[in-house]
């Protein structure tokens, strides 16, 4: 795992500036697919409203079925709810991450993502333990992936 480090003020002010334009590029362009998915983490990582971005991660999910960015996000999204039935929430988000890791091996789209929002909220990790199936993801201060 790579640790997150902040490389210069630089760094700090886009990842502020990006934090505040989301909600405006939304608005301004709602059929966006970037401005979407965008929103929908925004949504979940920072304004922890659920409810919103489970409707927003919906949408983009209708519009891009095979976006790695989105489906890793969504994925962590629907983990992070923990809602029953669990097994069957935990399935399909497994399902979403195989299918991401498919389309995006390295996970380099996610790291793209990563590079233009530099935020410790939009660090997901990515936790393999022991060969099990079992996959954390959270919002870090590390911001591993």
């Amino acid at each position: 795992m790579q640790e997150f480090k902040i490389q210069s003020m630089a760094q700090v002010v886009r990842a502020i500036r990006f934090q505040m334009e989301t909600k405006e590029a939304y608005e301004l362009h709602p059929d966006r697919l970037s401005s979407i998915v965008n929103y929908a983490l925004y949504l979940h990582t920072l304004e922890k409203d659920y409810e919103q971005a489970s409707v927003v991660y919906k949408r983009a999910a209708q519009i891009a079925k095979r976006h790695p960015v989105l489906l890793y996000g969504y994925a962590c999204f629907i983990l992070s709810e923990n809602k029953y039935p669990r097994k069957r929430h935990a399935a399909e988000a497994h399902k979403l991450i195989n299918l991401a890791r498919q389309l995006d091996p390295e996970g380099a789209r996610f790291q793209l993502a990563l590079k233009v929002c530099q935020a410790p909220w939009c660090g997901y990790v990515r936790t393999l333990q022991g060969g099990s199936r079992r996959t954390e993801c959270r919002a870090s201060s590390t911001g591993a992936w």
